[in-house]
């Protein structure tokens, strides 16, 4: 087990209340890169279907129309989860983009589902980013009303 992990994983809001046996077997499903201000973290093009949960920095996701036109569909930051979300068993149709520095964790959507399945706090902290996703969004919607 990698200790810089299992300490990110440890102070990274998603994984709040986890007890430490928790905290390490979540950690161990998880990788930890870095990306550059401009660089993809996340694509439609993506091989494997992965959740992110973001560490530090801000990203942009990005939807691209069948007609080529870009819409950006939120704003990511600590704590929020993107990629290929558990249970959503359909085509990515988000890019997500570094907009600074950003520190990343990635798991396998698979592996993610697994652990939600046992633990009631990942699952809950999975409602709640999605809950917190779906909020921005219809706050944008409305602005645009």
């Amino acid at each position: 087990m990698n200790p810089h992990i299992l300490t990110v994983v440890r102070e990274t809001p998603f994984f709040e209340g986890l007890s430490p046996d928790r905290v390490t077997r979540a950690a161990s499903a998880f990788h930890l890169r870095t990306y550059e201000r401009g660089e993809t973290i996340a694509g439609v093009a993506d091989e494997e279907p992965c959740t992110y949960v973001m560490v530090s920095g801000v990203a942009r996701a990005v939807r691209v129309n069948h007609d080529g036109r870009c819409l950006t569909s939120g704003l990511l930051d600590c704590g929020m989860v993107f990629g290929r979300l558990p249970y959503a068993h359909d085509q990515a149709t988000e890019q997500v983009e570094a907009l600074v520095e950003c520190e990343v964790l990635r798991v396998p959507t698979r592996d993610l589902e697994s652990l939600a399945a046992v633990d009631p706090l990942i699952a809950r902290s999975l409602a709640q980013s999605s809950a917190q996703r779906l909020r921005a969004a219809e706050a944008r919607l409305a602005a645009l009303a």
